[in-house]
């Protein structure tokens, strides 16, 4: 049978914490095996329940710390007017505003991937009226979030398949009559 090594250090720590003799056998037991780092690090957890269970408990700690976060972004999200919170029975529903369905629509184009097949492209051709300057410099800046290329005075162009969210987009603004999304094909040979 191995024995397990016991430092000075650890010896010291326990006489000054009041650890019983079987708590400094279970711990120098615990050296031995493999959960050790664990327990190490969470000291009050492995006495009261052992490593593993200390474990369990900190994922559940986790999973209900990552509840809580979710449950204050829904929150910070109504009070932004992007979500609307209906209970339904037992269950709460949350739908999307008009607002928070624009939001939504931008965040899902910015991080698209897809590409469209060699030799297309996505253009963005706009002509907002001098009156609708603030709207004209908020689209342009989208534009640039979204990586879409300056190409001329009004067109922007872009590899992404984003075809149809930016109609959506555009739809949603309420800027059809200004803006117009186009697939370009390459010369044909």
């Amino acid at each position: 049978m191995k024995q397990a090594k016991i430092s000075e250090k650890d010896r010291s720590r326990w006489i000054r914490t009041g650890l019983s003799v079987a708590e400094r056998i279970l711990i120098a037991i615990l050296d031995e095996l493999e959960d050790w780092d664990f327990a190490r690090r969470h000291q009050s957890l492995s006495y009261e329940m052992g490593a593993r269970d200390g474990r369990r408990y900190l994922e559940r700690l986790e999973e209900a710390k990552a509840e809580k976060q979710r449950r204050q972004e829904i929150r910070r999200l109504i009070e932004r007017k992007w979500v609307l919170a209906r209970q339904t029975g037992e269950r709460m529903e949350y739908l999307l505003t008009k607002d928070g369905k624009i939001r939504a629509i931008k965040a899902a184009i910015r991080q698209m991937v897809a590409e469209l097949p060699d030799g297309m492209g996505c253009a963005i051709s706009y002509d907002f009226p001098e009156a609708a300057k603030v709207a004209r410099r908020e689209f342009r800046r989208f534009l640039k979030q979204a990586q879409f290329q300056f190409s001329q005075k009004s067109l922007w162009k872009t590899k992404k398949d984003i075809d149809d969210p930016m109609k959506e987009l555009v739809v949603q603004l309420g800027i059809e009559e200004w803006v117009q999304v186009l697939i370009e094909e390459g010369e044909r040979r």
